[in-house]
C-alpha cells in the first residue's frame, strides 16, 4: 500500500467532525481573545493565589497578545490535521482529544497552582497544543503499525519517545561536565534511545522503504505530488521532535508572552502516556483474545 496525499486526507475532507476542530475551534479562540479584559482577567486567567474554578479551565483558551495567539493557531492548525489524518480509531480519537480540551487544562491549572506555582497569573493555549504534540507521537507509532501493517513492537516507539527526552535533557543540562545530574540523564536517554533503535531496526527500515516506494509513486503521477509528499513527510518529521527543540530552558518571555516550560513539557507527557495506555490495553485485550481459545500444549 502507498501513500495517496488524496486518500490519505479523504477523511479530513468529508468527516463534518473536522470542522470542529479545525474552524470552530480556532473562532472559539479569537471570540476568547477579544472578549472585554474585565471578563478576561476575571475568569479566563488562572492567579495562582486566588484561582476561582472557570479559570481552571477556560484560563487555557486564553491570550495575553496578538503574538502569542498567532503563533499557537499557526501550531494548532498545522499540527491537528495530523492527528486527524494519521488516527484510524476513532473512539481513541475523540476520547483523547476530549481529555486533551478538557481534562488537561484543569490537570495543568491545578499543578500550576499547587506544585509549581511559578507564575501568579498564567493564561495561553500551549498546555493544550504540548499535549497534542505528545498525542501526535502515538499517532505516528499507530498509524504505521496499524494501518502500514509494520511488524514492530513496541520498541518502535521507545525510540521515539527516548530521542525527544535525549532532546530534552540535552536542553536542560547547563554545561556537558561529569558532576552534572542533567548530564548523566542526557547520557543515559542517549543509551535507552540506541538500546530500543537496535531491537527495531527492522520496523525502521520498513517505514524507510516505505516512505521511499511512496515518494517514487508520487514523482511518477507529477511533481506537485511529489512536492506534496515531500512538504508533508517533512513537516511530519519536524513535529515528532519540535515541541522539545523549541522550547526554552527555563520560563522566557517570547513575543510578549511568557513560556511556561514546565507547563509544556507536563502537557507533552499527558499527552503521550494517555494514548499510548489505551493502545497498549486494546492490544494485550487483544493478544488475550487470540489465545483464550488456543489448546494449551501437554
Amino acid at each position: 500500500m502507498h501513500l495517496d496525499m488524496n486518500k490519505l486526507f479523504e477523511g479530513f475532507r468529508k468527516n463534518k467532525d473536522y470542522i470542529f476542530f479545525l474552524a470552530i475551534m480556532p473562532v472559539i479562540l479569537l471570540i476568547v481573545y477579544s472578549l472585554p479584559h474585565g471578563i478576561k482577567t476575571s475568569y479566563f486567567v488562572l492567579n495562582t493565589t486566588n484561582p476561582n474554578l472557570p479559570s481552571l479551565l477556560l484560563s487555557s483558551y486564553n491570550h495575553s497578545s496578538n503574538e502569542h495567539l498567532l503563533g499557537n493557531l499557526v501550531v494548532y492548525l498545522l499540527l491537528v490535521p495530523f492527528i486527524l489524518t494519521l488516527e484510524k480509531q476513532k473512539g481513541r480519537l475523540y476520547a483523547t482529544l476530549i481529555f486533551i480540551f478538557i481534562a488537561l487544562p484543569i490537570i495543568l491549572s491545578l499543578l500550576n497552582i499547587l506544585v509549581i506555582p511559578i507564575l501568579q497569573n498564567d493564561t495561553g493555549f500551549s498546555g493544550i497544543i504540548s499535549g497534542l504534540f505528545g498525542y501526535y507521537l502515538v499517532c505516528v507509532y499507530t498509524y504505521f503499525k496499524e494501518f502500514r501493517k509494520v511488524k514492530t513492537g513496541w520498541e518502535l516507539f521507545y525510540s521515539l519517545v527516548g530521542m525527544n527526552l535525549s532532546i530534552v535533557t540535552y536542553n536542560l543540562q547547563s554545561s556537558l561536565n561529569l558532576y552534572s545530574s542533567m548530564t548523566w540523564a542526557f547520557l543515559f536517554s542517549v543509551a535507552l534511545t540506541l538500546h530500543a533503535m537496535s531491537s527495531s531496526l527492522g520496523a525502521i527500515k520498513t517505514i524507510l522503504k516505505l516512505i521511499k516506494k511512496d515518494a517514487i509513486s508520487a514523482r511518477h503521477k507529477s511533481r506537485i505530488a511529489y512536492a506534496e509528499l515531500y512538504f508533508f513527510a517533512v513537516l511530519a518529521f519536524v513535529f515528532l521532535f519540535g515541541l522539545p527543540i523549541v522550547l526554552p530552558e527555563v520560563i522566557q518571555v517570547v513575543n510578549g508572552a511568557v513560556v511556561n516550560t514546565p507547563v509544556h513539557y507536563l502537557g507533552y507527557v499527558f499527552g503521550l502516556v494517555l494514548p499510548a495506555f489505551v493502545v497498549w490495553t486494546s492490544e494485550k485485550k487483544n493478544y488475550q483474545a487470540k489465545n483464550k481459545n488456543k489448546p494449551k500444549q501437554s
